[in-house]
């Protein structure tokens, strides 16, 4: 059965990976591909449990007669509850993030970087670019860093080669920044929640390679850009009396909010799948943005509708949201 539950994981893998072929729902293959799994695994829980797990399987008898009932029992108390309990720290810690990222976008505190962002020559603005983009995806999720950077960069530059150029320099700075912290992906998070690495130690080892591989091709794709970039007017959004903070005010919060985030990792460590299935469906139904965005798809699917009019009044940030919060299921 080992076998069966491979293929079906490889099987789940592969659907995920064409979905923007088949057009098939990944969310439901996901959920299909794990369900299917588990229940085969429950359904042969002796053969499993016999060979994995015996000691702790006949301790948890403590003398009873083992049936099929004992083995699922099991089952659901010390594999299932252990195993998604690890993957559900990581989905909560990640939607803590999210609802932070929210909370300082909707104050304005990322305005500051279209800010630093205000010279025409090319090479300050690709490495204050790059900077900006690695510190965000070092203490944010890579996808959300990437996504905001990308548009706020594209909302600047007129120029297409030219955006060509510093998009690629986004894309290798949130891996950077990303691969440079424990908590910059879900991947980086499970090793580090299961006590493989320390984040010190972590980081100092991949310190200087990653400078390197990061540097050598910022500075490269550099001298593609001429020596002034193609910029539009900057004009920061009204958001109202509520959120009139100084720029100073607005890096602080920033600051706060990273704080926030770690803390929140700190205080992530011990929770149930349950509450995880609860937080993700109250999460998901209760964030405006979340849902924003579910609504323009379902219209889009429903009217067969294409091209960028039906998406004219949804935010880049919302799109990152929306995103990060399926790929961190996935």
């Amino acid at each position: 059965m080992s076998f069966l539950i491979i293929a079906i994981l490889i099987l789940t893998y592969f659907l995920l990976a064409v979905g923007s072929l088949t057009q098939m729902n990944k969310a439901a293959i996901a959920m299909f591909g794990g369900t299917v799994g588990w229940v085969i695994y429950i359904c042969y829980g002796t053969d499993f449990v016999m060979s994995q797990h015996p000691s702790d399987y006949f301790s948890f008898l403590s003398g009873v007669v083992p049936t099929s009932v004992t083995v699922k029992e099991y089952i659901a108390s010390n594999v299932f509850i252990k195993y998604v309990g690890r993957a559900a720290e990581i989905v909560l810690f990640l939607l803590a993030t999210m609802t932070t990222v929210e909370i300082l976008d909707n104050n304005g505190s990322f305005d500051f970087l279209k800010t630093l962002l205000r010279t025409r020559s090319s090479r300050k603005f690709l490495w204050v670019l790059s900077i900006v983009t690695l510190v965000l995806s070092a203490n944010l999720n890579n996808l959300t860093a990437t996504i905001m950077m990308l548009t706020i960069m594209h909302g600047i530059v007129e120029n297409r080669r030219q955006r060509m150029v510093l998009g690629g320099a986004i894309v290798l700075s949130a891996t950077y920044g990303g691969m440079l912290t424990v908590i910059g992906e879900p991947l980086q998070l499970f090793i580090w929640n299961k006590g493989a690495v320390t984040a010190t130690n972590y980081s100092m080892s991949l310190l200087l390679p990653g400078l390197v591989a990061w540097a050598l091709p910022i500075y490269l794709l550099g001298r593609m850009l001429p020596e002034r970039v193609e910029t539009a007017w900057i004009t920061l959004p009204y958001r109202g009396n509520d959120t009139n903070l100084n720029p100073w005010q607005r890096v602080l919060l920033l600051l706060v909010g990273t704080v926030f985030i770690a803390m929140e990792l700190k205080n992530s460590q011990d929770v149930t799948c349950s509450d995880m299935l609860i937080d993700l469906n109250n999460y998901f139904h209760e964030s405006d943005r979340l849902m924003k965005v579910y609504e323009v798809l379902e219209d889009c699917q429903a009217h067969n509708l294409t091209g960028a009019e039906p998406w004219k009044n949804v935010r880049s940030v919302e799109i990152a949201q929306y995103s990060t919060f399926f790929e961190n299921l996935y």
